[in-house]
């Protein structure tokens, strides 16, 4: 019946025509030269049709078309929602993830733009012409963007909110016998977490001008006891060149804890992102940072406590649905008494891959050592007491399930669960912890 319905569209039946039936390869063969014709209404309809064909090429040829007259028509929402359909069962079709990508483009969507133009970049054995065409894309990408936004928000279930070690007690062995104090139980609880940060480019010429940043976290929970909040604003100027960009930021932040003022901060940030070739990413941070309490009690033993920290961010592009991200710095933290000051080491290690079907996958293991610089009594588990200087391995391991199927105007459900594990050598700061989250995240 579908091929009839396509001859009669293409050619009108008189009294006295002959029906005309034709293959479905050959149906679609006149549609392309109908759009080829510039008649995108008559050939949309025929690929319509050829959506119930039996052959799973042709539909997704149809829908690949479809996609492509939706763009022509400036209905950018259409084509990208064909173009993701397509991906969903096949996240290596690179010609699709292509046209994607320059959908976003030309829709002003350049951080979703980007993202899909870096995996294309990938794809093994892609043609030099199309590879060059991709890097004018990304570099058109880093001087023409406005602005960015990630935000998201959930429901957080905690099993330690307090990050308490679950002992119940510690004691000191005395003459008269052990002295012991109650330690703090583990608390749990159900939150509300959201978060956004946005940046605003602003273009002096073509490849320098200010970038401002505007970030807010909130993690809410109904006592409050563990409520978090805090406020960053930065801003500063920002060059971009053929391969990346460096900014350097100015900043300032707050942060309230159980629902008051806790500290404020104020330092500078210098970020740089480098594309080294087809499939390699270099983001590097060089930054400082002073933070000084509101009560004086902590203020009296931190003092102004100052933080200085590097980390480099190597990315690498396995193909076109999938990458590893790497991250290893340094962070040294300066305060009033020396067994509170701190050198960190910090490594991680992630993927992200799209699988058949539209489901994504992002999962990272981190691991942080710590060395504190001076020397504080303990009291050990034995009983006894001893002057050590404490060190601490911490880490966590981090998973994000998510499926493009269920995404709606740039946001997406997901459910992540992370895992934290530190290990003291001081028993009494030990602990361990599990957070799942369930959220809306977005990207713009």
């Amino acid at each position: 019946m579908q091929k009839f319905l396509i001859a009669f569209l293409l050619f009108p039946i008189s009294a006295f025509a002959e029906s005309v039936v034709m293959s479905d390869r050959q149906s679609l063969q006149i549609a392309d030269a109908v759009a080829q014709a510039g008649d995108l209404d008559s050939a949309e309809k025929i690929y319509t049709i050829m959506l119930s064909s039996g052959d799973i090429d042709i539909r997704t040829e149809s829908v690949f078309q479809m996609a492509n007259i939706a763009v022509a028509k400036g209905d950018f929402d259409t084509a990208i929602r064909y173009y993701l359909i397509l991906l969903e069962s096949k996240p290596g079709l690179t010609r699709v993830r292509l046209e994607l990508a320059r959908a976003y483009f030309t829709d002003g969507n350049y951080s979703a733009a980007e993202f899909h133009f870096q995996l294309v970049r990938a794809t093994p054995d892609l043609p030099p012409e199309v590879a060059m065409r991709v890097d004018e894309f990304l570099s058109a990408i880093r001087q023409k963007k406005n602005w960015t936004l990630d935000a998201g928000f959930g429901i957080v279930p905690d099993s330690n909110l307090n990050y308490a070690s679950g002992n119940r007690q510690e004691c000191i062995n005395t003459d008269f016998g052990p002295l012991c104090r109650p330690l703090e139980e583990k608390s749990s609880g159900v939150g509300f977490r959201f978060y956004t940060e946005g940046n605003y480019y602003l273009r002096f010429t073509k490849r320098f001008g200010l970038r401002t940043t505007l970030g807010l976290s909130a993690l809410d929970f109904p006592k409050s006891d563990f409520d978090d909040y805090s406020l960053n604003f930065a801003t500063g100027p920002r060059y971009t060149f053929d391969r990346g960009e460096i900014s350097l930021q100015p900043n300032v932040s707050a942060r309230w804890d159980q629902g008051r003022h806790y500290s404020d901060s104020y330092g500078a940030a210098f970020d740089t992102n480098w594309q080294l070739s087809g499939r390699w990413l270099l983001g590097g941070r060089l930054s400082y940072r002073t933070t000084k309490y509101v009560d004086d009690y902590i203020a009296g033993i931190l003092g102004n406590v100052e933080d200085y920290g590097i980390s480099l961010r190597p990315r690498y592009y396995i193909n076109n649905k999938s990458y590893l991200i790497a991250g290893v710095g340094f962070d040294r933290s300066i305060a009033k008494a020396d067994y509170y000051s701190t050198d960190s080491i910090n490594y991680s290690f992630g993927y992200y891959g799209e699988f058949g079907w539209g489901l994504t996958l992002f999962t990272q293991l981190g691991l942080s050592d710590s060395i504190y610089k001076g020397p504080r009594w303990f009291v050990m588990q034995d009983g006894g007491t001893e002057q050590k200087i404490r060190s601490d391995l911490v880490w966590q391991y981090y998973v994000r399930v998510s499926h493009r199927s269920l995404e709606f105007m740039n946001m997406m459900p997901a459910l992540s669960y992370t895992y934290i594990n530190r290990d003291s050598n001081i028993w009494s700061n030990d602990f361990d912890k599990h957070r799942v989250e369930m959220e809306i995240v977005s990207r713009f």
